[in-house]
């Protein structure tokens, strides 16, 4: 009989796509979640606020669980680094990751997933020089720190305990149903609006949801000891501009790209107090997934390409 596994998140952009992956697969899912509404297959359990549940609510979700895939999380969003953000993040992506991460030790889980970022590494890497999984860490903001410190909190806890983990680090996600500047980007392309970003010669990491889905399934499978932090992308390595147009190309336009300057973007950036949104959209930020490639025995099955057909499908 497959092994029962409890998703916290469910209803989230990353938890709806990997319940109905493990559904599909005869995994017996619980799905912890804001709302009632989940997958379908899925046992539901409605948590208003995951960082207010008790040990003794964790215990009982916990119950006849082997694996937990912890998605949920405050995400990372724009807006001052300040005593107030960083209060936020810590209650909500450090301290209740280390309760479930204790309570899923004390119920005799045999395996914790974790949903990190690769945001813990840094906000950019140098040209020619990914990011690699065991690489100092070295968070900028409140959103990163809180995802470090809750890293090291699972860490700590399973040391001693039967517990196995696996720390996945992501980049940048997208896939049907994304949000944020990702979606705001592919609206703008669909309008054929303007952007003076035709000559961005940067390199960025994304991950497809089906490949991010695909390797955490591949964690829950896995038979021998994980106990490690994994990097994931789609192995395609794009510049801003590449991006673009591999967006337009799947929605059947025409980019209208200006090549104006990285240089002068920066510039303007600053003047305008948007160095962070420009940094990333003219900056670096690369990973090397050979490292999980050697341990899991695991390779990104689906291409870009693929993933931004099916967000066409769909509507933005």
């Amino acid at each position: 009989m497959a092994e029962r596994v409890l998703v916290t998140g469910a209803s989230g952009f990353v938890g709806k796509t990997l319940c109905a992956s493990l559904v599909s697969k005869g995994f017996p899912v619980r799905g912890v979640a804001r709302s009632g509404t989940v997958v379908k297959g899925v046992e539901a359990v409605e948590v208003k606020d995951i960082a207010d549940t008790s040990p003794s609510a964790w215990a009982s979700m916990l119950s006849g669980v082997d694996v937990v895939i912890h998605c949920a999380a405050l995400v990372h969003q724009m807006g001052p680094d300040d005593e107030e953000a960083r209060a936020r993040y810590h209650r909500v992506n450090t301290q209740a990751t280390a309760s479930l991460a204790k309570a899923a030790v004390d119920a005799g889980v045999k395996r914790f997933i974790f949903l990190s970022t690769v945001k813990v590494l840094g906000e950019s890497s140098e040209p020619g020089h990914a990011f690699r999984a065991h690489d100092p860490a070295s968070p900028t903001d409140a959103y990163a720190r809180s995802k470090w410190e809750a890293e090291k909190a699972i860490q700590e806890v399973a040391v001693g305990s039967a517990m196995d983990f696996a720390i996945v680090r992501p980049p940048l996600v997208y896939g049907p149903g994304v949000g944020a500047n990702f979606q705001a980007l592919t609206r703008l392309v669909s309008a054929r609006i303007p952007l003076p970003l035709g000559a961005i010669n940067n390199r960025r990491s994304l991950v497809s949801i089906d490949n991010l889905v695909d390797l955490i399934v591949r964690c829950a499978e896995y038979p021998g000891a994980i106990h490690d932090i994994l990097l994931v992308s789609d192995r395609d390595d794009v510049s801003t501009t590449q991006l673009i147009r591999r967006l337009a190309k799947a929605k059947g336009v025409s980019p209208l790209l200006i090549p104006v300057p990285a240089s002068w973007l920066t510039t303007i950036g600053k003047w305008l107090g948007k160095s962070d949104a420009l940094q990333r959209l003219c900056g670096n930020l690369q990973v090397d997934i050979q490292h999980t490639r050697d341990k899991l025995d695991w390779w990104p099955p689906y291409s870009m390409e693929e993933t931004l057909v099916r967000m066409n499908a769909t509507r933005d």
